[in-house]
């Protein structure tokens, strides 16, 4: 049978944001900082210029020098070790139609609420839902009807959920082409 990946924890920020991106970030906001403080603010004879000149310079070139050393010298390769670990089997894998789907809506503290859904496939019990990733994605639209009854799937997955000691997290999820 063969399936087409609907997600997978890769889809989501923590691996699609490299960490240099970060670091530029913080050197060009130390940059802008440093060019409007070196424009607007005037120097009164106190060192209060020279302080925030020499702090928005040092944050701009810590930042620059991180972000060389991350995109470089030290790459982030996180994104591609979790790859190689969902490609190999070092994750269980269980494959199968979708039984026992349930949705249920998760009232917050003030007015917020949160979408579960929980599903078996095979004896593989697992849950997931919306607010983790704020609807990032396709895998939270718990609306969108191709997590159901009856779809057939392969999953794979770690034996933890936050959402219950007999669920279990799905760290990636293909469904049948």
């Amino acid at each position: 049978m063969e399936y087409t990946i609907y997600w997978s924890v890769l889809d989501s920020p923590a691996y699609s944001i490299k960490s240099g991106i970060y670091f530029l970030i913080l050197a060009i906001i130390g940059g802008v900082c440093f060019r409007l403080i070196k424009k607007y603010k005037k120097d009164k004879g106190d060192e209060e210029r020279f302080t925030l000149l020499f702090g928005a310079g040092i944050t701009s070139l810590f930042g620059l020098i991180m972000f060389i050393l991350r995109t470089f010298v030290y790459p982030d390769q996180y994104s591609d070790e979790m790859a190689k670990k969902l490609r190999s089997n070092e994750f269980p894998k269980v494959e199968g139609v979708i039984s026992n789907y349930q949705k249920r809506i998760d009232r917050r503290a003030r007015g917020s609420s949160e979408t579960i859904v929980s599903f078996n496939v095979d004896t593989v019990e697992f849950a997931f839902g919306d607010a983790l990733f704020g609807n990032f994605g396709s895998f939270t639209k718990t609306n969108n009807h191709v997590i159901s009854n009856g779809q057939p799937v392969r999953v794979t997955y770690r034996d933890y959920s936050p959402y219950g000691e007999n669920f279990n997290s799905i760290l990636m999820i293909e469904v049948k082409k």
